[in-house]
Protein backbone atom coordinates (compact mmCIF):
# COMPACT_ATOMS: atom_id res chain seq x y z
CA UNK A 1 0.00 0.00 0.00
CA UNK A 2 2.75 2.55 0.72
CA UNK A 3 3.96 2.35 -2.88
CA UNK A 4 0.43 2.79 -4.23
CA UNK A 5 -0.09 5.78 -1.94
CA UNK A 6 3.14 7.34 -3.12
CA UNK A 7 2.28 6.68 -6.77
CA UNK A 8 -1.06 8.44 -6.33
CA UNK A 9 0.65 11.53 -5.02
CA UNK A 10 3.38 11.50 -7.62
CA UNK A 11 0.88 11.05 -10.45
CA UNK A 12 -0.76 14.39 -9.74
CA UNK A 13 -4.07 12.93 -10.94
CA UNK A 14 -7.04 15.21 -10.18
CA UNK A 15 -8.69 12.52 -8.02
CA UNK A 16 -5.57 11.71 -6.02
CA UNK A 17 -6.27 14.06 -3.13
CA UNK A 18 -9.66 12.54 -2.40
CA UNK A 19 -8.24 9.01 -2.61
CA UNK A 20 -5.36 9.86 -0.30
CA UNK A 21 -7.42 11.53 2.43
CA UNK A 22 -9.91 8.65 2.31
CA UNK A 23 -7.20 6.00 2.86
CA UNK A 24 -8.01 4.25 6.14
CA UNK A 25 -5.15 4.44 8.63
CA UNK A 26 -5.96 2.82 11.99
CA UNK A 27 -3.80 5.05 14.20
CA UNK A 28 -4.57 3.66 17.65
CA UNK A 29 -2.33 1.75 20.02
CA UNK A 30 0.79 0.07 18.64
CA UNK A 31 0.69 0.24 14.84
CA UNK A 32 2.30 -2.22 12.47
CA UNK A 33 5.27 -1.47 10.26
CA UNK A 34 2.94 -1.48 7.26
CA UNK A 35 0.63 1.12 8.83
CA UNK A 36 3.54 3.35 9.81
CA UNK A 37 5.05 3.08 6.31
CA UNK A 38 1.65 3.98 4.83
CA UNK A 39 1.45 7.06 7.08
CA UNK A 40 4.90 8.26 6.01
CA UNK A 41 4.06 7.50 2.36
CA UNK A 42 0.85 9.52 2.73
CA UNK A 43 2.76 12.59 3.89
CA UNK A 44 5.33 12.21 1.10
CA UNK A 45 2.57 11.67 -1.47
CA UNK A 46 0.88 14.87 -0.32
CA UNK A 47 4.16 16.72 -0.82
CA UNK A 48 4.44 15.51 -4.41
CA UNK A 49 0.75 16.15 -5.04
CA UNK A 50 1.16 19.68 -3.71
CA UNK A 51 2.83 20.66 -6.99
CA UNK A 52 -0.57 20.21 -8.70
CA UNK A 53 -3.13 20.42 -5.91
CA UNK A 54 -2.98 23.19 -3.33
CA UNK A 55 -5.21 21.15 -0.98
CA UNK A 56 -2.30 18.79 -0.38
CA UNK A 57 -0.13 21.72 0.72
CA UNK A 58 -2.92 22.85 3.07
CA UNK A 59 -3.13 19.30 4.48
CA UNK A 60 0.60 19.31 5.25
CA UNK A 61 0.55 22.85 6.67
CA UNK A 62 -2.15 21.71 9.09
CA UNK A 63 0.10 18.90 10.33
CA UNK A 64 3.01 21.29 10.76
CA UNK A 65 1.03 24.09 12.40
CA UNK A 66 -0.95 21.90 14.79
CA UNK A 67 1.13 18.86 15.72
CA UNK A 68 -0.28 16.46 18.26
CA UNK A 69 2.41 16.33 21.00
CA UNK A 70 1.12 12.97 22.21
CA UNK A 71 -0.23 10.87 19.32
CA UNK A 72 -2.80 8.18 20.17
CA UNK A 73 -0.55 5.54 18.62
CA UNK A 74 3.03 4.35 18.78
CA UNK A 75 5.40 2.55 16.49
CA UNK A 76 8.04 0.48 18.25
CA UNK A 77 10.24 2.89 20.24
CA UNK A 78 8.54 5.93 18.69
CA UNK A 79 5.85 7.25 21.02
CA UNK A 80 4.71 10.50 22.58
CA UNK A 81 6.77 13.60 21.81
CA UNK A 82 9.48 11.55 20.09
CA UNK A 83 6.93 10.17 17.60
CA UNK A 84 5.36 13.61 17.20
CA UNK A 85 8.76 15.14 16.34
CA UNK A 86 9.48 12.39 13.83
CA UNK A 87 6.10 12.81 12.11
CA UNK A 88 6.57 16.57 12.02
CA UNK A 89 10.06 16.18 10.52
CA UNK A 90 8.61 13.85 7.88
CA UNK A 91 5.88 16.40 7.10
CA UNK A 92 8.56 19.09 6.80
CA UNK A 93 10.49 17.04 4.24
CA UNK A 94 7.24 16.26 2.42
CA UNK A 95 6.05 19.86 2.17
CA UNK A 96 9.38 20.83 0.62
CA UNK A 97 8.57 18.49 -2.28
CA UNK A 98 5.67 20.72 -3.25
CA UNK A 99 7.85 23.67 -4.20
CA UNK A 100 4.91 25.84 -3.09
CA UNK A 101 5.39 29.42 -1.95
CA UNK A 102 2.82 28.78 0.81
CA UNK A 103 4.98 25.86 1.93
CA UNK A 104 8.06 28.09 1.86
CA UNK A 105 6.29 30.73 3.96
CA UNK A 106 5.27 28.06 6.46
CA UNK A 107 8.83 26.76 6.75
CA UNK A 108 10.13 30.29 7.24
CA UNK A 109 7.54 30.87 9.99
CA UNK A 110 8.59 27.65 11.71
CA UNK A 111 12.23 28.72 11.52
CA UNK A 112 11.38 32.15 12.97
CA UNK A 113 9.48 30.49 15.83
CA UNK A 114 12.45 28.24 16.46
CA UNK A 115 14.85 31.21 16.49
CA UNK A 116 12.56 33.10 18.85
CA UNK A 117 13.07 30.21 21.27
CA UNK A 118 9.41 29.32 21.47
CA UNK A 119 10.39 25.67 21.67
CA UNK A 120 8.02 22.85 22.43
CA UNK A 121 8.23 19.09 22.70
CA UNK A 122 7.66 18.86 18.95
CA UNK A 123 10.01 21.64 17.81
CA UNK A 124 11.99 20.91 14.68
CA UNK A 125 15.75 21.25 14.53
CA UNK A 126 17.25 24.15 12.57
CA UNK A 127 18.99 21.62 10.32
CA UNK A 128 15.66 19.97 9.44
CA UNK A 129 14.11 23.30 8.52
CA UNK A 130 17.16 24.51 6.59
CA UNK A 131 17.36 21.28 4.60
CA UNK A 132 13.66 21.46 3.71
CA UNK A 133 13.96 25.10 2.63
CA UNK A 134 17.01 24.28 0.52
CA UNK A 135 15.22 21.43 -1.24
CA UNK A 136 12.06 23.49 -1.77
CA UNK A 137 14.08 26.31 -3.32
CA UNK A 138 15.93 23.89 -5.60
CA UNK A 139 12.64 22.37 -6.74
CA UNK A 140 11.31 25.86 -7.48
CA UNK A 141 14.39 26.96 -9.44
CA UNK A 142 15.61 23.75 -11.09
CA UNK A 143 12.33 21.85 -11.33
CA UNK A 144 11.29 18.61 -9.62
CA UNK A 145 12.37 16.44 -12.57
CA UNK A 146 15.99 17.53 -12.12
CA UNK A 147 16.14 17.73 -8.32
CA UNK A 148 14.26 14.51 -7.54
CA UNK A 149 15.94 12.30 -10.13
CA UNK A 150 18.07 9.58 -8.62
CA UNK A 151 21.78 9.73 -9.47
CA UNK A 152 21.41 6.06 -10.41
CA UNK A 153 18.55 6.51 -12.87
CA UNK A 154 19.05 5.98 -16.58
CA UNK A 155 18.05 9.59 -17.36
CA UNK A 156 20.91 10.91 -15.20
CA UNK A 157 23.40 8.53 -16.81
CA UNK A 158 22.20 9.65 -20.25
CA UNK A 159 22.69 13.32 -19.28
CA UNK A 160 26.24 12.61 -18.14
CA UNK A 161 27.05 10.84 -21.41
CA UNK A 162 26.23 13.94 -23.47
Amino acid sequence: HPNAILALGMSGHPGSYEALVAYPLPLQGEVSRQTYRALIALQTAMGHLGRQDERAVTWLIERLANPDPDPAFSFRALRGPRLARELRAQATAAIALSGSMRARDTLLELRAERQARSLSAVSLSPATLDKALEQLDRIRTEGPERVLTSPFSSSRRAEGAR
